[in-house]
């Protein structure tokens, strides 16, 4: 999907570290993944927002049990993609 945008990877490292970002997995997560790590969302939601703060999508995946990244990813990542800001950026 990030293909054709130069420095694509460099853009979804930034979206997962977010913390309104990761708000916005937890919620999904909480509502359709009955295995989600709920409690371990809490310590990386008081690290987020902080300088030293780093996540990966792997890292997400592996300390949440998160199963719908890939969903929610591409519907968010589709949006930002056609968005007016992107495309001036892309230009």
């Amino acid at each position: 999907m990030t293909a054709n945008f130069n420095e694509g990877s460099g853009l979804i490292g930034k979206w997962i570290t977010n913390k309104n970002t990761l708000e916005y997995l937890a919620v999904w997560e909480n509502i359709k993944n009955p295995n989600f790590n709920y409690p371990e969302f809490g310590v990386i939601e008081r690290e987020a927002g902080t300088n030293r703060f780093i996540m990966s999508v792997g890292q997400w995946i592996a300390r949440t049990k998160a199963i719908g990244l890939n969903k929610v990813a591409i519907t968010q990542m589709k949006s930002l993609l056609e968005s007016n800001s992107m495309k001036k950026l892309k230009a």
